[in-house]
């Protein structure tokens, strides 16, 4: 998720991203929006929610953290 970065994830995420959010672009566009948007310090995160099999953006603000969830599972994070 660099200018210069890898490219689109392959295999299992590839496919993970694919079914939750239609397009590995709709997911970036959507990451990126949330990070954009957050105001003040905190975290966007990339989660699985088990209880839906689904991946997940999210944001938390300051130390806010999702492993203190019990549904969710951290995969990627940006601090904004």
């Amino acid at each position: 998720m660099s200018p210069s970065g890898g490219g689109e994830p392959k295999g299992k995420l590839a496919d993970e991203i694919k079914a939750s959010f239609g397009s590995f672009a709709k997911f970036k566009e959507e990451f990126t929006n949330v990070a954009v948007g957050h105001f003040g310090s905190g975290w966007v995160w990339l989660v699985k929610d088990t209880s839906s099999g689904k991946l997940k953006v999210l944001q938390t603000h300051d130390a806010g953290c999702p492993l203190t969830e019990q549904n969710l599972k951290p995969v990627i994070t940006c601090d904004v």
